[in-house]
């Protein structure tokens, strides 16, 4: 039996600019109409916020999006799924969406196994729990068999070092952090999913990476777009292609060290230039003249995207193991490798950790 899956992850869809969405749109559904798969899946985080009101204009684009791919993939004969991801992210919105628009759209909400035009497809949204071996019990008791592809949602602990998004960093001390082998275990051919919004693989586990920027992201030197997955479920083969988005801005990274590097140099360098195509990364101290310098700079360049950081605040970086690790053994390793000393027991009961 051989599939096509036509897959993305993250759109985040109100953070794309407003004169940037019809275009993304259309994008999707000529992918859709040129490729004709049998399956296109959206691997969780299609809305950006779960507190995203009813009203909004922004809520009823997101409807609108939905509703018109729906519709093409329902002319052609194509599955279309939505799978549910962060929870501070999707929320409700998705589930509710796909219920008022109807039956031709399946929403996964849990840990759960499908078998569509005789495809086995299992699927793990983004799931929190006490303990790893809880996660590993639902894997055994809820995909039970190899599955011919896995789409999931969460945290890989091989892309850890590669989480930039600050929406993973504030939740990743609650994240199941999952080890890609145990669920390369229940997948035949491939285990693809989102969260991480770099395409990055390991073994034969995939994030899609993200088919659209966001404003100010940094986009030189990335691909973006939708990944269209072809499997041999008989063979267990898989082969995987970007189908590139053209649509999106360049935006270099500018790092700038006020603490050592001439204003005036600076200031030549970019005055005059497209401030849309940078995202300025600006290293100062808390000397009186770093603050004119950087005053300076803004006044000057009037930059758009800019991330200001402070030497001062550089910090030794301890690195732990995290692939298959719960939170509780992360505090303690943590723990262990920062002062040399096991917590004491009065100290794992005061705060809570098993």
């Amino acid at each position: 039996m051989k599939a096509k899956i036509l897959i993305t992850a993250d759109i985040h869809f109100e953070k794309i600019p407003k004169n940037k969405r019809i275009g993304f749109i259309s994008y999707v559904k000529r992918s859709i109409i040129e490729c004709l798969p049998d399956f296109f899946i959206i691997a969780g985080d299609t809305s950006d916020s779960r507190n995203l009101r009813a009203e909004s204009e922004d809520f009823h684009e997101i409807w609108k999006f939905v509703e018109e791919v729906k519709d093409v993939c329902k002319r052609q004969g194509t599955t279309f799924i939505i799978l549910r991801g962060t929870p501070s992210h999707d929320g409700d919105i998705m589930q509710n969406i796909c219920s008022f628009i109807g039956n031709d759209i399946l929403y996964i909400d849990d840990i759960t196994t499908l078998n569509i035009k005789d495809v086995n497809i299992g699927f793990i949204p983004e799931m929190y729990y006490p303990k790893y071996d809880d996660f590993l019990s639902d894997l055994e008791t809820k995909i039970r068999f190899n599955q011919d592809i896995i789409v999931y949602h969460g945290m890989m602990g091989f892309a850890i070092p590669a989480v930039k998004q600050h929406d993973s960093q504030w939740n990743l001390h609650r994240n199941l952090v999952m080890k890609h082998s145990d669920v390369e275990n229940y997948a035949n051919c491939i285990v693809i999913g989102g969260h991480v919004h770099e395409f990055m693989n390991k073994s034969k586990t995939y994030y899609t990476g993200r088919a659209i920027s966001n404003p100010g992201e940094v986009t030189f030197n990335r691909t973006f777009g939708l990944q269209l997955v072809e499997i041999d479920t008989a063979l267990g083969e898989y082969t995987l292609k970007t189908l590139v988005n053209k649509d999106v801005d360049i935006v270099y990274k500018a790092e700038i060290d006020l603490t050592k590097e001439d204003t005036q140099n600076i200031i030549s360098l970019y005055k005059g230039k497209d401030v849309n195509q940078f995202r300025f990364v600006i290293m100062i101290d808390s000397s009186a003249e770093c603050t004119n310098k950087y005053n300076e700079f803004i006044s000057i360049i009037k930059p758009i995207y800019t991330q200001v950081k402070h030497v001062s605040e550089t910090k030794e970086v301890i690195k732990v193991n995290v692939e298959s690790k719960d939170i509780d053994e992360l505090v303690y390793e943590f723990y262990k490798n920062k002062t040399n000393e096991n917590i004491s027991e009065s100290l794992a009961k005061e705060i809570g950790l098993k």
